[in-house]
């Protein structure tokens, strides 16, 4: 197409696999990938027409200023296509370590657990989950007009933290 793309990342073998990709399908002249923190983006305001985020506000450490700097970079008649995490999902409904509704059984079995010495925590980071109205709140403290917000996917399927389904059959 047309179109000229800026992507970013903070991981620098995102970047490199980016300009891979863009090489594989032709389209390296049209593609930038830089290394840039989304809280604070490389670009002058009102840049461009169209911004996604797709997996990367739950991953974010202040989603709002995230949130804050892609509006920023955004032109007035731009978009912003973004996705959030929520606790009302598939993936977290079949899976009891993540199910919303068994958080005070998993609070006490961490509490006896961490009473009795044994140490709890994978160390990994965690998601920040958004509801639908929280996230319009995040959009509109940025001076977006959120059009339409939509629930969608659910993968990948875990029970107890475990992959239900191999990558190729999640997709």
């Amino acid at each position: 197409r047309s179109l000229h793309v800026e992507a970013t990342d903070t991981v620098p073998a995102m970047v490199a696999l980016t300009l891979r990709h863009a090489v594989e399908a032709g389209v390296k002249e049209r593609i930038e990938a830089r290394i840039a923190d989304s809280h604070s983006l490389p670009y002058e305001e009102r840049t461009f027409k169209l911004v996604l985020a797709l997996g990367l506000v739950p991953w974010l450490h202040s989603p709002a200023q995230g949130i804050r700097e892609m509006a920023r970079v955004l032109s007035d008649d731009g978009f912003l296509v973004a996705s959030f995490d929520t606790r009302i999902s598939l993936r977290n409904l079949i899976d009891p370590l993540y199910n919303p509704w068994l958080a005070g059984l998993r609070r006490l079995t961490r509490r006896i657990l961490e009473e009795s010495g044994v140490r709890i925590g994978t160390g990994q980071p965690q998601a920040t989950l958004h509801d639908r109205v929280a996230f319009r709140r995040m959009l509109e403290a940025a001076g977006l007009d959120s059009v339409e917000i939509y629930g969608f996917g659910f993968g990948p399927l875990t029970v107890f933290g475990r992959h239900v389904l191999s990558e190729a059959a999640a997709k």
